[in-house]
């Protein structure tokens, strides 16, 4: 079997954030697709996803609060919350990280 490289942690002082997170999301689900993982359970691609993205991300994911509805253990709620922050803020996750802290 090939072997695939991760993509590249998410820029944390990119001055567009939503470019850079549409970017990575992009290369992080076809890495997903191309070693099968798109198939896992959302445990083990939240694992993938939170070694891959940084340091800084993570501090932002661990920051998160979620409704009744929703779990941080659910891999689609965790990214679109990712996706939602990276909109939100557009100069880098530094502003994020000094928001929520």
């Amino acid at each position: 079997m090939e072997s695939f490289r991760l993509p590249a942690p998410l820029r944390l002082d990119s001055s567009n954030l939503e470019d850079e997170w549409t970017s990575f999301e992009k290369k992080f689900n076809w890495f997903l697709l191309a070693i099968g993982a798109d198939r896992k359970p959302d445990a083990t691609k939240l694992a993938m996803l939170l070694t891959t993205v940084g340091d800084g991300a993570v501090r932002v994911f661990e920051a998160f609060t979620y409704t009744e509805e929703e779990s941080a253990d659910k891999f689609d709620v965790v990214v679109r919350s990712l996706r939602n922050t990276a909109r939100r803020y557009t100069t880098s996750f530094t502003n994020v990280f000094c928001s929520v802290m």
